[in-house]
């Protein structure tokens, strides 16, 4: 059975053909899951800021911890890390691609709620204290790093703090938004009362919740795999493979959440899912730390995983600065802000892959 699942073993196009089944599978779970996740909100009341920032983030990274996790155990330490870095950037880049293709006018126009600002703080903070880590060096802790360690404690604390602050609602931004169009209110009816049609009892609607999750996770995973083994056939270097064809490859249940979230009009939730994601890929490297059998983890880091953490944290950086501005001003048919997150991003690969 090990056997049929050693993509390694199987010529490259084979590997393509499955690559793209299984990216479809994503695509269409993850979709679906964005939805319920949404009817799971309402119905509960948890709010969808946090339940995009824990639930939905944490769901879709489930293909990148899978991988990243596995690749440690195997002794393969910065395919690991990148695995999971590389997912940052790629998440920022889904919104960005979204806003171009699908909204009239930029997404970030349409964030009022300050608990998305917050999370994207957060989220930069939490990617700066990665590349502390890396710049300084681990030391190992009960099995792990001791930066690793304090990742996860801090991932904790962060959901905390969201939760509650969500909670207060402490202010509420200024409505400066241009009126919606009469096509915009009717798509975001059509998609309301397709909502409203799920009358599942809370217990069902969890169970077939999770139902997705499993299935957008196990076929995450074999995307994951069909992806290391194309990311060895084409001849990248372990540190790109990773961050490129590991990010990018186990990154789809984000693309597919944040199309979704945006198709039905649920801006709050693209943001608290992107954020919410990367918060969770960077906290799962003490889970890779932890089946990684030569020390901490961090510690094999170097000049390439670094300035991927500052390619994540720069582009978060943008979108919360966009989040914040709100203008509404459109450049090839999308926002300023995401205009920049695609030049940043694209000219980081290029520096990236003189660095692998």
């Amino acid at each position: 059975m090990a056997e049929l699942f050693d993509f390694h073993r199987y010529p490259l196009w084979f590997n393509g053909l499955a690559f793209l089944l299984a990216a479809a599978v994503v695509w269409v779970m993850g979709t679906r899951l964005t939805n319920h996740v949404e009817i799971v909100a309402e119905r509960t009341g948890v709010g969808r800021a946090f339940i995009g920032l824990v639930l939905l983030g944490g769901v879709v990274s489930i293909p990148e911890l899978s991988t990243s996790v596995t690749a440690a155990i195997s002794g393969n330490a910065r395919f690991a890390a990148n695995t999971l870095l590389g997912g940052i950037a790629v998440t920022m880049v889904a919104i960005a691609v979204v806003d171009a293709v699908v909204r009239e006018r930029p997404i970030s126009t349409d964030i009022t709620n300050p608990v998305v600002l917050l999370q994207g703080a957060l989220c930069v903070l939490f990617l700066l204290v990665t590349a502390a880590a890396i710049t300084i060096g681990d030391i190992g802790v009960l099995g792990a790093g001791a930066w690793t360690t304090a990742l996860f404690v801090l991932y904790i604390c962060f959901a905390q703090m969201v939760r509650r602050y969500q909670r207060r609602h402490p202010w509420i931004a200024e409505e400066e938004r241009t009126a919606e169009t009469e096509a915009e209110k009717a798509e975001a009816a059509a998609e309301r009362r397709k909502l409203l049609r799920h009358q599942h009892r809370l217990p069902r609607l969890i169970l077939i919740t999770v139902g997705l999750a499993t299935a957008t996770a196990a076929a995450g995973i074999l995307l994951a795999r069909v992806g290391d083994a194309l990311a060895i056939q084409t001849g990248l270097g372990s540190s790109f493979a990773g961050f490129m064809l590991g990010g990018i490859v186990t990154s789809l249940p984000e693309v597919s959440s944040i199309f979704a979230a945006v198709r039905i009009r649920r801006f709050e939730l693209v943001f608290s899912a992107a954020y919410g994601s990367n918060l969770f890929s960077t906290m799962a490297i003490y889970f890779a730390d932890l089946g990684y059998p030569g020390g901490p983890i961090l510690a094999q880091a170097g000049r390439f995983e670094l300035f991927a953490v500052i390619l994540g944290a720069a582009v978060c950086g943008i979108f919360l600065a966009g989040c914040v501005e709100r203008t509404n001003r459109s450049v090839l048919g999308m926002g300023v802000d995401s205009l920049i997150v695609l030049c940043t991003y694209f000219g980081g690969m290029i520096l990236l892959f003189h660095m692998r």
